[in-house]
């Protein structure tokens, strides 16, 4: 989610109020969220909505950017479900 943060700021510009929710679904022995989603409104008057969640013990299954324009709106979204698998010693 932090790249999702840096590409907010990169199109908008500083934040004015920021709204975040999360909680643990999956990992209840955890300190920190396995799903949360935020809010953003920028001091120009955007708004932008970042989701996203470890929703399996493997994997993050998804991961979301909405960009309001005037225009229009972006949105970057993909699962993210692939889990990584370590190269074979013999190609290090």
């Amino acid at each position: 989610m932090v790249h999702s943060f840096d590409i907010m700021r990169y199109f908008f510009g500083d934040m004015r109020e920021l709204f975040a929710e999360g909680d643990t679904f999956v990992y209840p022995n955890t300190k920190l969220p396995d799903s949360a989603v935020l809010v953003a409104r920028f001091v120009n008057g955007a708004i932008g909505c970042i989701g996203g969640g470890c929703t399996s013990e493997e994997r993050v299954t998804r991961e979301y950017l909405d960009l309001h324009f005037e225009k229009g709106i972006a949105q970057v979204s993909g699962n993210l479900d692939q889990t990584l698998q370590p190269a074979p010693l013999d190609a290090r």
